[in-house]
């Protein structure tokens, strides 16, 4: 931990005053007073007037001379020594924060330990402020979804209509706007009977951005340069956090990874369910499945349909879901912060996008059924699968091409 700087407190002085001037502010009144007496030959009531007008004088100087200076120096090192005094209480109040930001930090098991932690820090600095995480698309410089913190906690994330611009995921810096209303505002920000300051902190995970941390306010109430710097400092130890976790858990939980797709196994899959389940996060098990695949013609049309759809559902779906490859021609989906309707629209994304892949690769088409459970539908790891299973299958069996819930059994069809 460093140290806190050590601070002399200034002390006031007595200004040098020089003796002539001093002299002359003693003396001036009374001789003038004595000369204009001896001048005038004024003597008894008129003498004394002129004598105490000499002294009022004398007085004057003697105040503007020494005085004013003595006391303008006493509250020059008064307002410095209050100054030292908030500077050394703002940096004890950013130790203490550091300190207990550093110990919620080591805390973190998942990532959305670390967003929370870190969205609640930020927070802390700016009370005044709604604080939230705007998801990037894959590889664009686009919203996708925005995770709002409220009272402490991130809300399930929600899809961000159109996916607008963000310029700080553009520049991979801060960008701020006064009013959500001005030329250079993002086009995320506030809305046509919306008006609100904007202030975005691209969030980087090494050479990659994950998204933006955003805060918005009242207009023309962007935090101030110290807020910012020590802000941007949290949003970095955010971004740092996430990439440490994810080393962790790499290697030691992912085993081999599947040679056809490039995805991990279902010991990932297992493993960030539990995670989120310990963060009392709620989400959705996904199971996906290639509609009709046994009477695919040949292994090689199979391959490629497993790796179109391998890549659409990794591009499509949000930087923190987990994707991993099942046996046979299934995948497992893990969407934390997302309620099943939210999973619906997802996968109806996904479903669109595997369309427009299909046609740009020259692939023959193909769809795919998907059962999706929320976390709160069942008490194990395994449960949760089973019921997903079940519920693509129950979707395969109703024709394919769709996703069903697995408990009131919904589904969405394209």
């Amino acid at each position: 931990m460093t140290p806190l700087p050590r601070h002399r407190f200034p002390q006031p002085s007595t200004p040098a005053t020089d003796p002539a001037q001093l002299l002359l502010a003693i003396c001036a009144g009374p001789l003038l007073a004595e000369a204009v007496i001896a001048v005038t030959g004024l003597s008894g009531v008129g003498a004394l007037v002129v004598r105490l007008i000499g002294l009022a004088i004398s007085l004057t100087l003697t105040i503007r001379l020494v005085v004013h200076p003595l006391v303008a120096a006493a509250a020059a090192a008064r307002l410095e020594r209050d100054s030292v005094e908030n500077e050394l209480r703002s940096e004890r109040a950013d130790e203490e924060f550091r300190r207990r930001f550093d110990l919620a930090l080591a805390d973190a098991e998942t990532e959305s330990d670390a967003l929370r932690i870190g969205l609640r820090a930020v927070a802390e600095i700016e009370p005044e402020s709604e604080v939230a995480v705007l998801l990037a698309l894959p590889d664009e410089p686009r919203i996708g979804w925005h995770i709002e913190l409220r009272d402490g906690q991130l809300m399930p994330a929600t899809p961000v209509v159109d996916a607008p611009s963000c310029r700080a995921l553009q520049s991979g810096g801060t960008v701020t706007a006064a009013s959500s209303h001005s030329l250079d505002a993002c086009a995320h920000a506030g809305g046509d009977d919306i008006e609100c300051c904007t202030t975005c902190m691209s969030l980087r995970l090494g050479e990659r951005s994950l998204g933006v941390v955003c805060l918005t306010g009242a207009p023309g109430e962007n935090p101030t340069p110290r807020s910012l710097t020590r802000i941007e400092s949290v949003v970095e130890r955010i971004g740092l956090t996430v990439n440490e976790i994810r080393k962790r858990r790499g290697p030691s939980r992912t085993g081999r990874p599947d040679p056809l797709t490039g995805l991990p196994g279902t010991s990932v899959m297992h493993h960030h369910m539990r995670d989120l389940m310990r963060s009392l996060v709620p989400f959705c098990t996904v199971v996906v499945d290639i509609d009709g695949v046994a009477e695919f013609e040949d292994d090689q049309r199979t391959a490629t349909a497993l790796r179109l759809l391998a890549t659409t559902l990794s591009d499509t779906l949000r930087p923190l879901d987990v994707v991993c490859r099942l046996d046979g021609a299934g995948f497992g989906v893990v969407l934390g912060h997302c309620n099943g309707d939210q999973a619906l629209s997802a996968l109806d994304r996904v479903r669109e996008s595997l369309v427009l892949a299909e046609s740009a690769e020259g692939v023959d088409p193909f769809s795919f059924s998907a059962g999706v459970v929320e976390s709160h539908r069942a008490t194990s790891l395994d449960e949760l699968v089973d019921l997903a299973i079940g519920a693509c299958m129950t979707a395969r069996t109703a024709g394919g091409n769709r996703a069903i819930m697995a408990d009131t059994r919904r589904s969405t069809q394209r």
